[in-house]
């Protein structure tokens, strides 16, 4: 999830954030899968009845528009160059009602519903929202918001 959360860094979350609310589009949502018991951090991209497709350059769509850019507090550890490319190939599909489709923020280096494996997520296997950063080996990033 770098540049939002990266590696060693520390979370606060609310583990009751969608327990009366869907999350919406850009929301990040803290879930289980099937297969882990660990949790696993994503954005959420799409929600249901939204089309998700890649464009003719790779590019990845959600209702034929781009999804929104991603807000950074400061300036993370180790941020990856390349978070805006998408080298992963996936299926057009239509999120059933239900589910979202969820990507991580460094798309050349996530898990997320492009594969197969991953798929999308069901609300039901949604615990919560990361809220803000506790601890950061970049001090000034400790208190930020995870948008």
């Amino acid at each position: 999830m770098c540049p939002t959360i990266c590696i060693g860094e520390r979370i606060i979350a609310d583990m009751g954030a969608f327990d009366f609310v869907p999350p919406k589009r850009g929301d990040l949502i803290m879930f289980e899968v099937p297969f882990d018991r660990a949790l696993y951090i994503k954005r959420v991209l799409a929600v249901g009845g939204d089309v998700v497709k890649q464009g003719d350059h790779g590019e990845i769509l959600v209702n034929d528009a781009p999804p929104p850019p991603i807000i950074v507090c400061d300036k993370p550890p180790g941020r990856p160059d390349n978070i805006l490319t998408n080298h992963i190939d996936f299926d057009p599909l239509t999120v059933p009602s239900g589910s979202v489709f969820v990507l991580g923020d460094n798309l050349d280096n996530s898990f997320d519903s492009r594969m197969k494996e991953m798929g999308l997520v069901r609300l039901d296997q949604i615990r919560g929202r990361p809220v803000f950063l506790y601890w950061s080996p970049v001090f000034s990033r400790i208190g930020c918001k995870t948008l």
